[in-house]
């Protein structure tokens, strides 16, 4: 379960989503001990974005700066767009169903609703890469996402079981692509305003990441995960998350292998002399909104064959 590099390199969405959160957490509750009124849009905004309590607050934003990894897998474009479809229908769940029940449950704050319609696709799509033993039970690296989860629900109280099995059916929705809602993206422009709002708060000097020599891997990264999607490692829709060792029917072991004999054979391939494809505009844009360098991204979509997934996996290491 590899999460990628730390910080939030190569994830504004997220970055502007945690920093949303603190900032109108901080400013609800320092209005509140003040006993002072804000504007009225600023209460509406804030209260939305913001967590009801220290604990709620504490393990929420811990849970989205590490589901950061859905959006370096899949784009900030996609992600962005997820978190807005998932997020309303949520709400929208919720109200429904208070409606008719006639409860009287107050509707969870937004970043809630995302970390809860997150475990989804952290459930289905991201393979745990190590296992242990804790007084005779066999658990995984992801065994503390989930600890971390259910005691967010309790520090949040019963108010927020309505949100949890709303933010479930939102994320499933999304995960079976209902009314093709996977094709949605958030609009470049948007993704870039919240890249440069945010970019100098927490900045980490080394969230470009290093040089990489794209040459050397790319090839036997694209062919393994061409490998992974033939063997039926289902993912997020078009492959929300693949998984880093080209994980199949096999298990671990498998995808090791498979990625060992696609990359061999990428490895004929490129003893060929074939030219290198020209990096698809689209896909060149994705990766520039994400804050990687023209060079760097133009090298990867050229080794990657243009595979938008691939790129991002071989930029983020």
């Amino acid at each position: 379960m590899n999460v990628g590099p730390g910080g939030f390199g190569h994830a504004p969405v997220t970055k502007g989503l945690v920093l949303a959160s603190l900032g109108s957490s901080v400013l609800t509750n320092a209005a509140r001990a003040s006993h002072r009124r804000l504007p009225k849009p600023l209460v509406v905004l804030s209260s939305s974005l913001a967590f009801r309590s220290p604990g709620e607050l504490l393990f929420g934003c811990f849970l989205l700066y590490y589901f950061r990894v859905l959006e370096r897998q899949s784009g900030s474009r996609k992600y962005g767009s997820y978190a807005a479809i998932v997020t309303g229908l949520s709400c929208a769940l919720q109200l429904g169903v208070s409606s008719l029940l006639q409860w009287k449950v107050p509707l969870a704050p937004a970043p809630l609703q995302l970390v809860l319609a997150s475990f989804v696709p952290f459930l289905l799509d991201i393979p745990p890469t190590s296992f242990f033993n804790v007084l005779g039970y066999k658990m995984s690296d992801k065994s503390f996402v989930y600890l971390a989860g259910l005691q967010l629900l309790l520090t949040s109280g019963k108010q927020s079981w309505l949100a949890l099995a709303a933010s479930t059916v939102a994320g499933a929705l999304y995960k079976a692509n209902f009314c093709n809602m996977k094709k949605l993206r958030l609009p470049g422009l948007l993704v870039n305003a919240i890249a440069k709002f945010f970019g100098p708060l927490l900045s980490d000097p080394g969230s470009s990441g290093p040089s990489i020599s794209l040459t050397s891997t790319a090839p036997a990264a694209a062919a393994g995960r061409a490998n992974s999607a033939a063997g039926g490692g289902g993912g997020f829709g078009e492959g929300f998350y693949d998984a880093p060792a080209g994980r199949g029917p096999g298990g671990a072991a498998g995808g090791v292998r498979q990625r060992h004999a696609g990359g061999r054979a990428a490895a004929g391939a490129a003893g060929g002399g074939g030219a290198l494809p020209a990096a698809s505009p689209e896909a060149l844009a994705e990766l520039l909104s994400m804050g990687f360098s023209r060079e760097r991204a133009v090298a990867a979509l050229q080794q990657a064959g243009n595979d938008l997934q691939t790129a991002i996996a071989l930029l983020v290491g």
